[in-house]
């Protein structure tokens, strides 16, 4: 089975964006599974560019999603 990832960056929940990436899924494959990540649901965070993901054994401070 084909997986296909949809990112919603609309605020609007089953507003025209979300409409379109449903249609070209469904247009895209038959029986694929649609994951949906709406992007204003998220908690993303601006990088601070403390170069911290860059030293190995560290990750990122900042606690988002």
């Amino acid at each position: 089975m084909k997986k296909i990832l949809g990112i919603i960056a609309s605020p609007r929940q089953l507003g025209n964006g979300e409409i379109l990436v449903k249609e070209a899924a469904a247009a895209a494959a038959e029986n694929a599974e649609l994951e949906l990540v709406r992007l204003p649901e998220l908690n993303i965070r601006p990088c601070k560019a403390c170069y911290s993901c860059l030293v190995p054994d560290h990750s990122c401070p900042l606690d988002d999603d």
